[in-house]
C-alpha cells in the first residue's frame, strides 16, 4: 500500500509519538500523588503572604509594602497596589483583565474584607492619611509536568517530529529512487548509465550497492559490446565467401547445364537465405550500436504503409493470403523513411508468413492523442502468452515459429523494435480476440501534425 519512503516515515513518526505519549503518561502517573499537595501548600503560603502584605500596607503605607515585596516576593505570586484614583502604585504594567477590574472599584470608599476570585486575592485597605488602597495579589501555582502537554505544545511537537522524520526518510530513500531510475535506464538499453559519485562516495550500504551496480553495468556493457562486435565482424567475414559461392554457382550453371539444375537451384536458395540472414544481422548490430546513420525528415505514414502493403500483397498472394488496409491520412512523423519502412515491413512480412492459408493480414493506421497507432493483425495460431515479451529479442522464435517451413530467423521483429525506439516510439504484441497475433506500433506525431489534430478536435 505504501512505498518504502512512506513506511519509513510512518514508522519513525509513529515511534516518536508513542515514545512521547509514554513518557508523558508515566510522568503523570508517578507524579500524580505529589503534585496536588504541592499546589495546596503553595496556595496556603499565598494566603498567608496576602494577609501579611495587607497588614504591612495598613500600618506602614505603600513604601513599607514595597520594601516587604522586595524581601518576600516569589515567583508564585504577583503583587499590585492601586491608589484611590485607580493607579498602580509601583508603576508596574497591569494586565488588561486586571486593569478592567481596577476601574470597577476605583472611587469606591468602602473598605472590604479580603476575598479570593479565580486565584486572585483582592483587599480594600485604608491607609492613614492617604485613603483607601486596593491590594491585589495573583496566585501563580507551579504547573504539573502533564500541563506542559497543551494543545499548542502538542501541535508544535507533532509538526516538528513530522519535519524531522520526513527529512530522515527522504535521506534514506532518495538514493534508492536514484538507483531505481538508473536500473530502469539500463533495462531500457542505455548501457552507459551509471549511478554517479553522489551514491558511490557514500560510506554506507547504499554506497556499496551503488559501486557494485556500476561495476555490473560496466561488465554488461563490455559483454554486450563484444557480442555486437563479434556478430558484426563475423557477418562481414561471411559475405566474402558468400560472394565467391554465388560466383562459383553461376559458373557451375554454365558448365553443367540441366544436369544438376535442381541441386544448383537448392544451393542458390540457401545462399540467398544466408545472405538475408547476414544482412539482417548487420542491420541489427548497426542499430543496437548506434552506428546506423539515419535521415531526419517528415514522413507521411499513410503513404509509407500503402507502399509496404503493396509489396506484402505480392508475397501474400503466393500463399493464398490477402492484405487489407484501413489508413487515416495526413499523419506525419519525423524520422528516417527507409528505417521506418524496414521496421514496418518486417512486422507485416512476419504476419503474412504466420497467418493461416486463405487468411488475411489487417493493416490499420489511426491517431491516438499525439501519437500514430499502427496495428498489424494476422489470423494465425498466435503466440504463447509467456513468449509475447520475448518476440522482439534477437534470434528468438516462438514454439509455433520454429518449424523451418515457416522461415525467418528471429531478427525481423528485433530490428523493428530497435528502429521504432530510435524514433521515440514503442512496439508491443498481444494475442488478438478470435485468434491470431496483433502488433501495435506507436510513434509520436510531428509537432505540426499534433497541432493540426488539436485544431480539428476543437
Amino acid at each position: 500500500m505504501f512505498n518504502l519512503f512512506g513506511k519509513i516515515f510512518l514508522w519513525f513518526w509513529g515511534t516518536m509519538l508513542v515514545t512521547a505519549a509514554a513518557v508523558a503518561f508515566t510522568t503523570a502517573q508517578l507524579g500524580g500523588a505529589k503534585i496536588p499537595p504541592m499546589i495546596e501548600r503553595a496556595h496556603v503560603q499565598f494566603v498567608e503572604a496576602a494577609t501579611e502584605a495587607t497588614g504591612v500596607l495598613a500600618s506602614g503605607g505603600v513604601r513599607a509594602l514595597g520594601r516587604w515585596r522586595d524581601e518576600h516576593g516569589t515567583r508564585s505570586m504577583r503583587l499590585y497596589v492601586f491608589d484611590p484614583a485607580g493607579t498602580e502604585a509601583f508603576g508596574q504594567t497591569v494586565p488588561a483583565e486586571l486593569r478592567r477590574f481596577s476601574r470597577r472599584f476605583a472611587g469606591d470608599p468602602t473598605p472590604g474584607p479580603m476575598r479570593e476570585r479565580r486565584g486572585m486575592i483582592v483587599h480594600a485597605v485604608p491607609v492613614p492619611g492617604e485613603g483607601l488602597y486596593r491590594l491585589v495579589m495573583i496566585f501563580q501555582p507551579p504547573h504539573p509536568v502533564w500541563h506542559l502537554f497543551t494543545f499548542p505544545g502538542l501541535l508544535v511537537a507533532l509538526l516538528l517530529s513530522a519535519v524531522v522524520c520526513f527529512g530522515l526518510a527522504r535521506y534514506l530513500t532518495s538514493p534508492l529512487l536514484r538507483l531505481r531510475g538508473v536500473v530502469q535506464a539500463l533495462a531500457g538499453g542505455d548501457l552507459s548509465v551509471r549511478v554517479g559519485p553522489a551514491l558511490t562516495r557514500r560510506g554506507d550500504e547504499i554506497g556499496s550497492l551503488g559501486r557494485d551496480f556500476d561495476r555490473m553495468a560496466e561488465r554488461l556493457q563490455e559483454l554486450i559490446e563484444s557480442q555486437q562486435r563479434l556478430l558484426r565482424d563475423v557477418s562481414h567475414e561471411l559475405r566474402s565467401p558468400l560472394a565467391r559461392l554465388q560466383a562459383a554457382l553461376g559458373l557451375a550453371r554454365q558448365r553443367t547445364g540441366e544436369q544438376a539444375a535442381d541441386e544448383l537451384e537448392r544451393i542458390e536458395r540457401e545462399a540467398e537465405r544466408l545472405e538475408e540472414l547476414i544482412g539482417q544481422t548487420l542491420s541489427l548490430t548497426r542499430l543496437a550500436s548506434g552506428v546506423e546513420s539515419r535521415r531526419e525528415e517528415t514522413v507521411d505514414l499513410a503513404g509509407l504503409l500503402r507502399s509496404v502493403a503493396d509489396d506484402a500483397r505480392f508475397e501474400a498472394a503466393q500463399g493464398g493470403r490477402t492484405v487489407t488496409e484501413q489508413l487515416e491520412d495526413f499523419l506525419l512523423v519525423r524520422g528516417d523513411p527507409e528505417l521506418l519502412h524496414r521496421a514496418i515491413e518486417n512486422v507485416v512480412r512476419n504476419a503474412v508468413r504466420y497467418t493461416s492459408v486463405g487468411g488475411a493480414v489487417e493493416l490499420s493506421l489511426r491517431r491516438v492523442d499525439a501519437q500514430a497507432l499502427i496495428s498489424v493483425r494476422d489470423y494465425g495460431a498466435g503466440v504463447d502468452r509467456r513468449d509475447l515479451e520475448r518476440l522482439f529479442d534477437p534470434f528468438f522464435r516462438s514454439g509455433e515459429a520454429r518449424d523451418r517451413a515457416s522461415g525467418g530467423y528471429g531478427l525481423g521483429l528485433a530490428i523493428a523494435r530497435r528502429a521504432v525506439e530510435l524514433h521515440g516510439g514503442d512496439i508491443r504484441a498481444c494475442n488478438a480476440p478470435g485468434g491470431g497475433l496483433q502488433v501495435d506500433i506507436r510513434l509520436p506525431l510531428s509537432p505540426a501534425d499534433s497541432r493540426s489534430g488539436q485544431d480539428e478536435g476543437e
